[in-house]
């Protein structure tokens, strides 16, 4: 704040900055700084929630309400074109216990041109929530989901009703299966101590472009059968 010829009004030199300006300035900020600086007044809740800013979405900590988080974020930037978020390309989210399923519905129904997330030690997760994001998001090619220690696959086919390991009771060759190709070209499943063979089996089949998987510390994998 600046006082101009000793008078009492008192003025922000940030409010002589043209939009353009502060815009350049925001990109800077984390999706979490950006939403906090959106309720500091009506001008910078505008230039906060610009689409252009919000190409990626950056959260992160074991207490964040993920799952609200996501889907306050993707309520606002969802308001030109409800209820999608078509400018979102970007995910990462690391370390956030609280993330569920859930979450990844939020994502999955809302950003539909997501093309890279990462979803680093989500404990949470499981395969249903994995599955229907690859699934919906049709252009994701990069996926992250080292720690998530639930994770035993990611399939491409139909989802059973049952518990996640029902799933893979079925003949992987069946015909009569639907199969849907993802194009995931990169997935790092570091840390995901429940997946075993049959998971790594179907990831491959679903998945016909894949030129890179990270499989470090799967401690259950013994061995690939073509």
């Amino acid at each position: 704040l600046g006082q101009q010829h000793g008078a009492s009004f008192k003025f922000s030199y940030f409010e002589r900055l043209t939009d353009d300006v502060v815009l350049r300035v925001f990109s800077f900020l984390s999706s979490t700084h950006l939403a906090l600086c959106s309720r500091v007044c009506r001008r910078w809740h505008v230039l906060a929630w610009d689409p252009h800013l919000w190409s990626s979405i950056y959260l992160s900590g074991e207490n964040l309400p993920t799952d609200r988080a996501l889907k306050s974020i993707t309520r606002v930037l969802g308001r030109a074109s409800p209820p999608f978020c078509p400018a979102v390309e970007r995910v990462v989210i690391n370390s956030c216990t609280r993330l569920t399923d859930r979450g990844l519905q939020t994502l999955s129904r809302r950003c539909p041109e997501l093309r890279h997330v990462e979803l680093r030690g989500c404990v949470q997760l499981t395969d249903v929530g994995v599955l229907e994001l690859v699934s919906k998001c049709v252009h994701l090619s990069h996926l992250d989901v080292s720690g998530c220690s639930q994770i035993t696959c990611i399939d491409a086919g139909p989802r059973s009703n049952g518990n996640n390991g029902d799933r893979y009771k079925s003949d992987l060759s069946s015909s009569s299966r639907p199969q849907l190709y993802l194009q995931l070209q990169y997935i790092d499943l570091t840390d995901c101590v429940s997946l075993e063979d049959t998971g790594i089996q179907m990831i491959v089949r679903s998945c016909a472009q894949l030129t890179c998987i990270y499989l470090r510390r799967c401690v259950h994998i013994t061995g690939i059968n073509n």
